[in-house]
């Protein structure tokens, strides 16, 4: 099993954003917790660093959208998706900001990556956890 870290424009935007310190803290977190997962697969199901902050009705498919908390002040927005025929785990980072602008953040990922599921321009259907 591996894993495969891919990362949006705005991810990198948002990390440029941070001090020099702050990126070495952030980037070392993650890591720790993506080593995590790649030693312990059910880690993903029993930690308390994820969060969802909207239950999003995708029509019988299931989010893979997460708030990663990397420190009190900081999250990170990202998905987390099993690939068994290659058998590797892929992990997009999307946004990482502060914790008062997770849920904003986490709302507009949300309807930006869903939205070839949502008919007739709607928003997508989110209903906070």
């Amino acid at each position: 099993m591996e894993i495969l870290i891919e990362s949006t424009k705005e991810f990198e935007q948002d990390l440029e954003a941070f001090s020099q310190p702050d990126r070495s803290v952030i980037v070392n977190n993650m890591n720790q917790y993506f080593q995590r997962i790649l030693n312990d697969r059910k880690y993903l199901s029993h930690t308390n660093y994820l969060e969802q902050f909207r239950k999003i009705n995708l029509n019988n498919y299931d989010s893979s959208l997460y708030s990663l908390r990397l420190s009190p002040a900081i999250r990170v927005i990202i998905t987390i998706d099993e690939d068994p025929i290659f058998d590797r785990i892929i992990i997009t980072l999307y946004r990482v900001v502060s914790a008062v602008e997770a849920s904003e953040a986490y709302t507009a990922v949300a309807n930006s990556i869903y939205k070839y599921l949502i008919l007739d321009n709607q928003e997508a259907d989110l209903q906070p956890s």
